[in-house]
C-alpha cells in the first residue's frame, strides 16, 4: 500500500470536525451563559490539566453526550460499541503502519469516540457493572497499543529514532495507567490527576497523525515515506511530558504509602 500523496482524507474530515467542535463551542457557550455549566462526573472526578482545561473538557463530553442519547434511542448494545472500537483502532493501525496517516488518525479519533460512547450508553440504559467497566478497561489498552506499535512499525525501518521516540510514548502510556490503578487498588485516594491521561494522549497523537500529511506537502512535498512532522511533535510531546508525569504519579503514590505505613492510626 502506497503513502497517501493528496491528503484528501486529512483535509475532508478536518474541516468537518473543525466546524462541528467551533459549533460545538459556540453553543457550549451559550448554554453555560443561560444555564450554566454541564455537570459531567468524569470531568468532576478527573479534573482538568494545565494543558487541558475543565471547560474545554465539559464542552468535548456535552457534544458527545447528546450523540450518546442518540445511540440510547437507536438502542445501541454497549457491547457493539466495544466491539467498534477494537475493529477501529485495528484498522487504523494498519493505515497507520503502511504511512496512511490521514486516514488511520480519524481512524483513531473514531475509535476513542466509540469507547466514550460504549461507557456512556451502558450507564444511561442502567446495563453498567464492574465485569463490563473491566472489559472496557481491556479493550482501551489494546486499542491504545495498537496505534503506537503501528507507527513504530512505520518508523522503524527508515527513521529508527523517532521509532525510538514512539515507543518511548507507548510506556508513557502503560506506566500512567499502570501508577494510577495499582495505586486505586492499593487504596491511595487524592492522587494528583497529573499530565496526559488517556483523553490527551489520544488528542494529541489522533490529531497529530490525521492532521500530518497536511502539513508534509509544504515541508516533504517530494518524499515517498514522509517523516510527517506533526505526528512526529505529537510523539514526542506524549514521550516526553507522559514519562515526566509518570514519574510524578509513581513517586506521589509512593510517598503516601510509606506516610500511611508510618501513621500509627
Amino acid at each position: 500500500m502506497a503513502y497517501d500523496p493528496i491528503p484528501w482524507s486529512s483535509i475532508g474530515p478536518l474541516v468537518g470536525a473543525f466546524g462541528l467542535w467551533l459549533g460545538g463551542l459556540v453553543l457550549y457557550a451559550i448554554r453555560t451563559t443561560v444555564k450554566g455549566r454541564y455537570q459531567c462526573q468524569r470531568v468532576d472526578e478527573m479534573g482538568g490539566t494545565r494543558l487541558l482545561n475543565a471547560w474545554t473538557m465539559e464542552c468535548g463530553y456535552w457534544i458527545i453526550h447528546g450523540m450518546g442519547q442518540a445511540l440510547v434511542s437507536l438502542r445501541v448494545s454497549p457491547n457493539v460499541l466495544t466491539v467498534l472500537s477494537l475493529l477501529t483502532a485495528a484498522a487504523s493501525a494498519v493505515f497507520l503502519f503502511f504511512g496512511w496517516f490521514g486516514l488511520g488518525g480519524w481512524l483513531m479519533i473514531a475509535a476513542a469516540l466509540f469507547d466514550v460512547f460504549d461507557g456512556m450508553v451502558a450507564r444511561e440504559t442502567g446495563v453498567a457493572s464492574d465485569a463490563g467497566e473491566y472489559l472496557d478497561s481491556v479493550a482501551d489498552r489494546y486499542c491504545e497499543l495498537f496505534g503506537f506499535i503501528a507507527l513504530m512499525g512505520y518508523y522503524f525501518q527508515f527513521q529508527p529514532i523517532i521509532a525510538v521516540v514512539a515507543g518511548l510514548a507507548m510506556v508513557a502510556s502503560i506506566m500512567i495507567t499502570f501508577n494510577r490503578a495499582k495505586g486505586e487498588a492499593q487504596g491511595v485516594t487524592g492522587v494528583p490527576s497529573g499530565l496526559m491521561r488517556r483523553h490527551e494522549r489520544l488528542l494529541y497523537i489522533g490529531v497529530g497523525t490525521a492532521g500530518s500529511p497536511i502539513l508534509a506537502l509544504w515541508l516533504e512535498p517530494t518524499a515517498t515515506r514522509p517523516v510527517f512532522h506533526l505526528a512526529v511533535l505529537a510523539l514526542g510531546l506524549v514521550a516526553l511530558v507522559g514519562n515526566i508525569s509518570a514519574i510524578r504519579l509513581a513517586w506521589s503514590i509512593h510517598r503516601r504509602l510509606r506516610e500511611r505505613s508510618a501513621d500509627p492510626s
